[in-house]
């Protein structure tokens, strides 16, 4: 129940490369699960980005937790 901000920059930075792989050959019906998966991750992502740094917090849905610079990177 926690969503951390390095965890979910790993599948943001990775998913698209990972999808590349594929040169496609990729199942359409996988490939659209991804990417409705990987928008719908960048959509909420916007939605918790701290309006005054740009940074995201170690907990994405935690204000109170210290913002991440490694993880904010990756996004």
């Amino acid at each position: 129940g926690i969503f951390w901000c390095r965890g979910n920059s790993w599948f943001t930075l990775g998913i698209l490369d990972y999808m590349d792989m594929f040169q496609g050959t990729m199942n359409a019906g996988v490939k659209t699960f991804i990417l409705d998966t990987y928008k719908a991750q960048v959509a909420k992502l916007k939605e918790l980005q701290d309006p005054e740094t740009g940074l995201w917090h170690t907990v994405l849905t935690d204000p109170d937790s210290y913002l991440e610079t490694s993880g904010t990177a990756a996004i």
